[in-house]
């Protein structure tokens, strides 16, 4: 009875731990993706062309087009380095939507 009792306590410790060790990965993990996502929109928040855009109001230019083409292989570049498959950016002012396709 008494050997009973030892493999059950012993069994219940091994799942507790085995338990503890994937929550402890888990976490790791979350916070490795949201970092990766404060990264992202420290990148987009430090781009001087994404600033410029964002008072552009009415028809964009030609120059203003051109940025967004380069601003598109930008994110491109963004997303390579995260988990985030897709993100896109509204610019209020001008009603345009930029995205990384």
């Amino acid at each position: 009875m008494i050997v009973f009792f030892n493999t059950i306590r012993m069994l219940e410790n091994e799942i507790s731990s085995a338990n503890i060790s994937l929550l402890t990965h888990l976490q790791r993990i979350f916070e490795d993706q949201i970092h990766q996502a404060e990264e992202l929109s420290l990148q987009i928040n430090w781009n001087t062309q994404i600033k410029e855009l964002m008072n552009t109001k009415g028809k964009l230019t030609k120059n203003e087009h051109y940025v967004m083409t380069v601003l598109i292989r930008d994110f491109k570049a963004y997303k390579a380095k995260s988990f985030i498959d897709s993100f896109y950016i509204h610019f209020n002012s001008s009603g345009v939507i930029l995205g990384d396709t």
